[in-house]
């Protein structure tokens, strides 16, 4: 792996969420990856998963921060069914479905 390929990370606990900070060998930011538990996920990405999966609890979001936006993988439960959404630009995507044993 060439030294133009490394990334440097750094990670920073912030009250119930993780941040973790993607920047390049020479500095540049690239992105931030975040991690939320329910209560501290933004009411509006929160709103859109639960207006159609209102009997999911969410497990967890990890959400990266772009330049030109976030986008949100929220990963579900219910009684029968683990799921994974993506959330970008007020639109949701199903991206995982497992039914439970």
């Amino acid at each position: 792996m060439g030294h133009q390929q490394l990334i440097f990370q750094l990670l920073f606990y912030l009250r119930s969420f993780q941040e973790l900070e993607i920047n390049s060998l020479t500095g540049q930011w690239l992105y931030n990856f975040l991690t939320y538990h329910e209560d501290m996920l933004t009411s509006s990405v929160k709103d859109l998963a639960k207006r159609k999966y209102n009997d999911c609890n969410i497990l967890v979001a990890n959400e990266y921060q772009f330049y030109d936006g976030p986008v949100y993988f929220v990963k579900m439960e219910d009684a029968n069914i683990y799921r994974t959404v993506i959330i970008a630009y007020s639109k949701m995507q199903v991206t995982e479905e497992y039914r439970q044993q």
